[in-house]
Parts: C-alpha cells; sequence; structure tokens
C-alpha cells in the first residue's frame, strides 16, 4: 500500500508501529520562504486528494508545481541494481524545474527520489532538494528506543518482482 491515506486503516489494523512516508511540503515551504516549490512524485501521488490537503495546509502562499513521472521510479530501481546514472535525466526535468520560473526547492515525493538525489543536487545545484528522510529516521529512532534492552529488533528486506544482484542489494542497504 503506497497511499498515505491507508495509514490510519493501516496502524489500526496492525499491532506494531507503522512509519508512513508523506511529501515534506512544510519543510519545503519554511526553507523557500514560500516561494516557488515543486513536488516530484509518482503521478499517483501528485493527483491525490491526500496531496491536495497537504498543499493546502501547508504551503499557504507558494506556488506549487506538481510533477508526476513513472520513469523516475524506474530510474532510480535501475540505478539500485546497477549504479548508472540516467541518461535522459536533464531532459527529463529541466522545462519541468525551470519554467515559467525556477523552483527554489523541491520534495522529492517518492521513496525511490532520495536515491537519485546527488544526481539532481549536481544537475540542478541552486535548487533545495527536500525529502522526508530525516524526519522518518527521528521517528524510526524514537520506535527503536522504546525496544526493552536486550531485545534486537528483526531486519527483513522485501522485493516485489526480480531480486536484483547481491552486491546491488548490499551497496543499497549501505546507504540506509
Amino acid at each position: 500500500m503506497r497511499q498515505a491515506g491507508k495509514l490510519p486503516a493501516l496502524r489500526a489494523a496492525l499491532d506494531i508501529p507503522v512509519v508512513g512516508v508523506v511529501p515534506a511540503l512544510k519543510v519545503a515551504a519554511s526553507a523557500s520562504g514560500c516561494g516557488q516549490i515543486g513536488l516530484l512524485a509518482t503521478p499517483a501521488t501528485v493527483n491525490r486528494p491526500y496531496t491536495d490537503n497537504l498543499i493546502r495546509e501547508f504551503t499557504v502562499g507558494c506556488q506549487v508545481r506538481r510533477f508526476g513521472s513513472v520513469e523516475l521510479v524506474q530510474w532510480a530501481e535501475d540505478w539500485i541494481a546497477c549504479s548508472r546514472e540516467p541518461e535522459h535525466l536533464f531532459a527529463h526535468l529541466n522545462d519541468w524545474l525551470m519554467q515559467p520560473q525556477p523552483l527554489s526547492h523541491v520534495v522529492l515525493g517518492c521513496t525511490h527520489f532520495p536515491l537519485l538525489r546527488p544526481m539532481f543536487e549536481k544537475l540542478w545545484p541552486a535548487i533545495g532538494w527536500v525529502d522526508s528522510g530525516e524526519a522518518i529516521a527521528r521517528r524510526v529512532e524514537q520506535l527503536v528506543e522504546q525496544i526493552p534492552d536486550g531485545k534486537s529488533p528483526a531486519i527483513a528486506l522485501f522485493w516485489t518482482g526480480e531480486r536484483p544482484p547481491a552486491d546491488a542489494v548490499q551497496r543499497y542497504v549501505a546507504t540506509l
């Protein structure tokens, strides 16, 4: 389930903590001083009513442009598997980032996109790139601190589709 709107149902159904990933629009609005903000996510995320509510609630006075890209998800997955930079990344995003006015900050609204952040920063250094990773890490740290002494949390990785090569998995896990 990728929809942030499903979080309450998951939390009610499960007896373990569920940490949700929500686009960091509030952080971007604060950092930009309510300038030009972009939301780069999947088409489903940019068109979701939940996203509309986040924009209304946290970006008052800001200009928010949305860009939904299935291609970036595939490029990020390819990068995990083989560390190859996406060749068409610049052409794919540049017009959206720069027209009609350059964006000051872009929210990486998909869990895959922070993996591409170093490339984004290299291609567009004047843009502030924002993701929810730090907030998620703080919440997970709080939950881990609640684990009783002597108990070790289990770690499991799951893939849908074909599993990438072991060296790609090790490289990816090292970034976590």
